[in-house]
C-alpha cells in the first residue's frame, strides 16, 4: 500500500465534518484536493502487476468453454446474495479495513460516500456502469467492500467464515481467482479505531436531506436529485442508461407490478436489483435480502426515481 495514499480516509472524514458544520465550499476543497490521477495511475499498475503475476504461474489464458461454464455456475449463486446484516457484521469485525496483508487499507463505507455524491455530483459523482473514470476512481479503490476468502468457482460460500473485508481495489483484482496465485495472505484482524466513517452517516444523511445538490436539476425528494426520466425507450441501449446505485421502478420478467429497485450491479447486459419498500408505520426504507438477476433487454417500463438510492432504516 503507499502511504501517501491513505490520506485520503482522513480526507473525506475532514470533508464529511466540513458538511456537518455546514461549511460546503471547505468540503468541496477538500473533496477536491484528492488526487485522483494518482488514483488512476495506482489502479492501472495494480491491474498490471495482476496479470504479470498470473503469467508467471501461467494462469492467465483466454477462456475455455469450461471457465465459462463455470462463471455461469457462479452467476447463478449470487443469487442467494449476503443479508446486508452479515455483511455489516463483518465490515465492523475487520474494522472497515481491508484484510489482505500486502494492503491494510482503511476503507470508506459506500453509503457515506454516496451521501457526498448527493451533494458534490460535480466533482464527485456516483459512478455509472462501475467504468473507472477519472471522476469516480475513489469507489474503485477506497470503498469498502465484501470478499470471500475461497471464491464461489473454487467451493467458496458465504458462511461468516468465508467473508472478510476487502477495499474495492483488491476485490477487483482478485475477483474469482485464488489469493494466493496472486500471492497474497488474508491477515489478523487488525487493532484499528476505524468505523469507515459509518458512525457520520445519519448526521450526514439529514444534512444531504437539506441541501439540494449542487449542479444538478430535477426536484428534491429526501435531499436527492430525481428526474422520473424513462430508462428504456424502444428497446434502445438500456445497458448505457441505468444508473447503478440508483432507485428506479420496474416490471421485472414474470411479474406484474411495477416495483422500487436499487441497482446494485450492472455487467455487460445483467443486472442485479434488489427492491426496496418504505415500511408503512414510519416511512422508513427497507432494503430485502435478496437480489433479482435480470437481463436489462427484460425490464418493462423502466424509471428513474432516484439518482441515488435511500439508505436502507432512513426516512424521508
Amino acid at each position: 500500500m503507499n502511504i501517501e495514499r491513505d490520506c485520503i480516509p482522513d480526507i473525506a472524514r475532514s470533508a464529511v465534518e466540513l458538511v456537518l458544520r455546514g461549511e460546503y465550499d471547505k468540503a468541496r476543497s477538500a473533496i477536491g484536493s484528492i488526487d485522483y490521477k494518482g488514483l488512476i495511475a495506482q489502479r492501472q499498475i495494480a491491474m498490471r502487476n495482476r496479470r504479470s503475476r498470473l503469467a508467471q504461474r501461467m494462469i492467465w489464458k483466454e477462456k475455455s468453454p469450461q471457465t465459462t461454464t463455470l462463471e455461469g455456475e457462479m452467476r447463478g449463486k449470487l443469487r442467494t446474495a449476503v443479508p446486508d446484516a452479515l455483511m455489516l457484521t463483518t465490515f465492523e469485525r475487520d474494522h472497515f479495513t481491508c484484510r489482505y496483508s500486502h494492503c491494510k487499507k482503511r476503507t470508506i463505507y459506500i453509503p457515506v460516500l454516496q451521501a457526498l455524491s448527493a451533494l458534490f455530483p460535480d466533482i464527485i459523482p456516483y459512478h455509472s456502469n462501475w467504468t473507472p473514470l477519472e471522476e469516480h476512481i475513489i469507489y474503485w479503490t477506497y470503498c469498502t467492500s465484501l470478499e470471500h476468502r475461497i471464491s464461489f468457482p473454487h467451493g467458496g460460500t458465504s458462511n461468516p467464515e468465508n467473508l472478510i473485508t476487502a477495499c474495492y481495489l483488491c476485490n477487483d483484482i482478485k475477483n474469482m481467482i485464488r489469493a494466493t496465485d496472486l500471492g497474497w495472505e488474508v491477515g489478523k484482524i487488525q487493532a484499528e479505531d476505524w468505523d469507515g466513517l459509518k458512525s457520520y452517516l445519519p448526521a450526514l444523511m439529514e444534512a444531504v436531506a437539506r441541501r439540494a445538490p449542487e449542479g444538478t436539476s430535477g426536484t428534491k425528494a429526501g435531499g436527492l436529485a430525481t428526474s422520473r426520466r424513462t430508462i428504456v425507450e424502444n428497446g434502445k441501449d438500456p445497458v448505457l442508461r441505468l444508473r447503478l446505485g440508483s432507485l428506479v421502478r420496474a416490471v421485472l420478467p414474470g411479474k406484474k407490478t411495477r416495483r422500487n429497485y436499487r441497482v446494485d450491479r450492472l455487467d455487460g447486459s445483467q443486472a442485479v436489483l434488489y427492491e426496496m419498500w418504505r415500511r408503512d408505520s414510519d416511512r422508513v426504507w427497507i432494503k430485502s435480502d435478496s437480489g433479482h438477476i435480470v437481463e436489462l433487454s427484460e425490464l418493462k417500463g423502466v424509471v428513474e426515481v432516484l439518482r441515488t438510492a435511500p439508505v436502507p432504516g432512513s426516512a424521508d
